[in-house]
């Protein structure tokens, strides 16, 4: 068992018949649209977030979420603008006529999704005083410690590495 943070008392795990009922009702449901963060272009990223901000500031007054989860400067973390953009389609699929157990299923990848983003939060320092940038946070070519010659021999391909520090990519911001 753990410390729901929502309610601060123990839940239990999910049990396997519980999620032998959630796939079972899933395939009644109706398709949600995923946006794919990791490819998206940087204009279409600006074109999500007044969703999320309206979801977000929803579960903010709805579920009495403190800053020590979801602080005020959500928006300048990547990890909390993916946490957010999953629960909201949890939200969306979860909710739909033909979910029975939906609701409680929401709830559930709740208090999950909250204790993740109180972990970020508490790694960036950000709360009631403002936003801090993460310290000691990689860039550049410190994300992986490997020579080209290494990468070339694991890979088997002649061709350098084109480094994934730069999001979003290049090709998909057209420059």
């Amino acid at each position: 068992m753990t410390d729901s943070p929502l309610t601060g008392s123990a839940t239990p795990p999910i049990s396997e018949d519980f999620l032998a009922v959630l796939h079972t009702t899933a395939g009644a449901t109706l398709p949600v649209a995923v946006f794919n963060w990791r490819e998206a272009p940087l204009g279409s990223i600006g074109g999500i977030m007044p969703e999320i901000r309206r979801f977000t500031e929803w579960i903010i007054l709805t579920y009495t979420i403190r800053e020590n989860k979801i602080p005020r400067c959500w928006w300048q973390h990547p990890a909390l603008q993916l946490e957010l953009y999953g629960l909201l389609k949890a939200h969306e699929f979860y909710y739909q006529p033909t979910q029975e157990v939906g609701p409680l299923r929401w709830h559930e990848d709740l208090e999950r999704a909250l204790a993740r983003m109180a972990s970020i939060t508490a790694d960036s320092g950000c709360g009631r005083e403002g936003h801090r940038d993460i310290q000691g946070a990689r860039t550049g070519k410190e994300l992986t410690h490997i020579t080209e010659a290494e990468w070339q021999d694991l890979t088997g391909n002649p061709n350098p590495y084109v480094d994934g520090h730069s999001w979003p990519p290049a090709s998909a911001t057209g420059e």
